[in-house]
């Protein structure tokens, strides 16, 4: 927890309560924030990464607080860990996809997923029923995750994916 500690001293004490209500109200007051725009939070954070990174081992701590510059933070970190995440770690990341979820995040943690989906097939088939699930952004990861493969598409999955979409509601906010 210390590493959660100096991130957490480290985002108070940049905090900008004005901007704070600006983001909150654009987020339709959905999260807190410290007030924190995204090139200096990932300016202040660099190191924090860069040192977490170096143990080569996921510290998932960071997934729990409340203001929305973690949930952040948290992205930008599983982005810089992917090489490690490995797909008995989808099981966390599916938890943390169902907390909080906005466009924001979901549309980061896609990506993430369809990194570990590049190495592992057993995606393919998880994404299969995330397409069916209830949670619609859980649906919307299914959709998106092969998300910038180009030629790497799978599109026969994409197709099945998208089928199961048809008519179920919203997917896209």
């Amino acid at each position: 927890m210390g590493q959660f500690a100096d991130l957490k001293a480290l985002l108070e004490a940049n905090a900008d309560k004005e901007m704070a209500r600006g983001q909150a109200a654009y987020m339709r007051n959905q999260f807190k924030f410290y007030g924190i725009k995204t090139p200096q939070r990932r300016s202040l954070t660099q190191n924090l990464i860069k040192a977490t990174k170096r143990a080569a081992k996921v510290e998932w701590d960071f997934l729990d607080a409340e203001q929305r510059e973690y949930q952040y933070f948290v992205c930008d970190y599983l982005k810089a860990m992917q090489g490690q995440l490995v797909y008995a770690d989808l099981k966390r990341l599916e938890l943390y996809v169902q907390t909080k979820q906005w466009w924001d995040t979901i549309d980061v943690l896609d990506t993430v997923i369809g990194q570990i989906g590049l190495s592992d097939k057993r995606v393919d088939q998880l994404m299969l029923d995330w397409s069916q699930a209830s949670d619609f952004w859980l649906r919307r990861i299914a959709i998106d995750h092969q998300r910038g493969r180009k030629e790497k598409t799978k599109q026969e999955l994409l197709a099945k994916i998208i089928d199961n979409n048809l008519n179920r509601g919203r997917v896209f906010y």
